[in-house]
């Protein structure tokens, strides 16, 4: 499931780079700390809510 995932995101991510180009919009990501603590924040507390989530359902499911 792991490695369907991965593979989901890298076909998004090869898409998203070859789309963004042909946007001809000029992105800029200026590496301040409140950018940085924002993506970790996000990171962090994303992925953990989401495992949570995940064990919370599986012991939910029905066997």
């Amino acid at each position: 499931m792991l490695m369907a995932t991965g593979l989901q995101l890298l076909i998004g991510v090869v898409a998203l780079a070859v789309g963004a180009p042909a946007l001809d919009t000029s992105w800029e990501v200026a590496g301040t700390m409140r950018f940085g603590a924002s993506l970790f924040g996000l990171v962090v507390f994303g992925t953990a809510h989401m495992i949570v989530l995940r064990c919370y359902l599986l012991a939910r499911a029905p066997t």
